[in-house]
């Protein structure tokens, strides 16, 4: 009977300490929860998964307009230049997004997956300079220059010519021809200089040789390697002779952006990722207000 009466005593005191610093964290947890509503939600969100769909297709909505941005910034900066490629944006349809969120354990860090940035490689137009050493390529197809054994893909054809008779484009890389790099004999003319539908160079009647002209199935497999140059990934490989790919000599391919076009979307774009923001805003407000309430 002693036995029993010291069990129960002891079972009411451990009723009584647990009850007590039960009270006393509840006590410390509607603090935190006053003092920092939003950051308990956001962690209740985390662990939990309570609207974690939600405030992921927020956050990737606003990371995809982001990245708008920063390829109209490009576009932007690069609109006066020969050659250049518009990057894009490529998003998804919000029902697209919104289902994916709800099945994937992805964080809002994930943005940039799912609006990847691509190449728009449509065909600038071709404007007419006069210049000997300037080129322009119509339909596909790139020039080939290289660099310490490496090929890279360009439509900038604002080439020039070392001290040794190199052809070089801006950027100092070695202008390919179909032979190896092209080089003009000290004694060219360059007023004479012409060039063929297919990148045969000639003056004074002397062939000067063949630019190396590339083409590939699918341009979306090229990586940007510059502003305006592509480099093959491993395993593409290019192919030359294209009927398709034309070069005319004296004259300059202009970038495929619109100043117009990239200020209209850069409008849109800014606007869309405040409407991101503001939802984000409502819905942290509304949830700490129903935690006020709640406590």
């Amino acid at each position: 009977m002693a036995r029993l009466m010291d069990a129960e005593k002891n079972a009411a005191l451990f009723s009584c300490a647990y009850h007590g610093c039960c009270q006393r964290v509840s006590m410390v947890w509607q603090a935190v929860i006053f003092q920092f509503p939003s950051i308990v939600w956001h962690t209740a969100c985390f662990y939990i998964g309570v609207n974690s769909g939600s405030y992921s297709s927020i956050f990737r909505m606003a990371a995809g307009h982001a990245e708008s941005v920063d390829a109209i910034s490009q576009n932007l900066a690069n609109c006066s230049t020969p050659g250049y490629r518009k990057v894009e944006v490529s998003h998804k349809v919000f029902s697209t997004l919104l289902g994916e969120a709800a099945n994937a354990s992805t964080s809002q860090k994930d943005g940039a997956a799912f609006d990847p940035m691509t190449v728009n490689f449509a065909q600038g137009s071709v404007q007419p300079t006069e210049r000997p050493l300037d080129f322009a390529l119509r339909g596909s197809g790139f020039f080939v220059v290289s660099k310490d054994g490496k090929d890279y893909y360009t439509r900038k054809g604002d080439f020039s010519l070392d001290p040794n008779g190199a052809l070089l484009n801006s950027e100092g890389l070695e202008v390919q021809g179909e032979d190896g790099p092209i080089r003009l004999p000290s004694d060219t003319v360059l007023n004479e200089l012409t060039v063929n539908d297919d990148g045969t160079l000639l003056a004074g009647g002397q062939n000067l040789g063949k630019l190396n002209i590339a083409t590939f199935q699918d341009n979306s497999q090229l990586l940007r390697a510059g502003t305006t140059l592509f480099q093959a990934p491993q395993g593409v490989q290019p192919t030359s002779g294209d009927p398709g790919a034309k070069v005319s000599g004296r004259a300059l391919e202009q970038s495929n952006t619109s100043v117009c076009e990239e200020m209209a979307d850069l409008i849109k774009t800014v606007r869309a990722y405040e409407a991101c923001q503001k939802m984000i805003q409502n819905d942290d407000d509304k949830t700490g207000k129903m935690i006020q309430q709640m406590g």
